[in-house]
């Protein structure tokens, strides 16, 4: 309800590339190392929160593919999770 104070964990958003470092650069976020990345989903999932991935497409419905960044990182996550294959 609005007004009401959440009781799940707040911080659980993962952002990659150029979005992390706008987030980060304008203190609406931090860098943060695998382990802490691991963590934090495994967090999430105790408390029965629901991963969420965007899958971008560009023009002409080519998929999107996101520079060599800690976007690797989060796939082998959920790989290893068992929440994608």
């Amino acid at each position: 309800m609005a007004g009401d104070e959440c009781d799940k964990p707040l911080e659980t958003y993962f952002s990659f590339g150029s979005h992390a470092n706008y987030y980060v650069e304008n203190g609406m976020g931090r860098y943060i190392m695998v382990e802490e990345a691991k963590a934090i989903v495994a967090k999430s999932e105790a408390e029965g929160l629901v991963d969420a991935m965007e899958l971008m497409q560009k023009p002409g419905h080519q998929l999107y593919e996101p520079p060599g960044t800690g976007a690797e990182t989060y796939i082998r996550i959920m790989q290893e999770r068992g929440k994608i294959y």
